[in-house]
């Protein structure tokens, strides 16, 4: 991590950039190394056959809201409360 990335800088602004980023409204350097990085994963993973389609999995994850909807699960797994991406306040 050399330079930085997105625009936000502290533990709960960045929460809530990544956020906004599976809400498809965060920056655009952050949200294309979360979906590069994701394409990865769903390529070793085994899900995608390949990088570019795990690419196009993870575009329609954020466009679809399943990405999110996947955040508010790990949340609650962890006892915290998923309404934190809906109400920033939560934070």
């Amino acid at each position: 991590m050399d330079q930085p990335l997105g625009k936000a800088v502290g533990n709960s602004l960045e929460v809530f950039e990544a956020i906004e980023t599976l809400k498809g409204r965060g920056p655009e350097d952050f949200t294309e190394l979360v979906k590069g990085l994701a394409s990865v994963m769903l390529y070793l993973g085994g899900v995608a056959e390949t990088e570019k389609y795990g690419y196009e999995m993870a575009e329609h994850a954020i466009e679809s809201g399943a990405a999110l909807e996947k955040m508010k699960e790990w949340i609650e797994a962890q006892g915290g409360n998923p309404a934190v991406v809906d109400d920033y306040s939560l934070l």
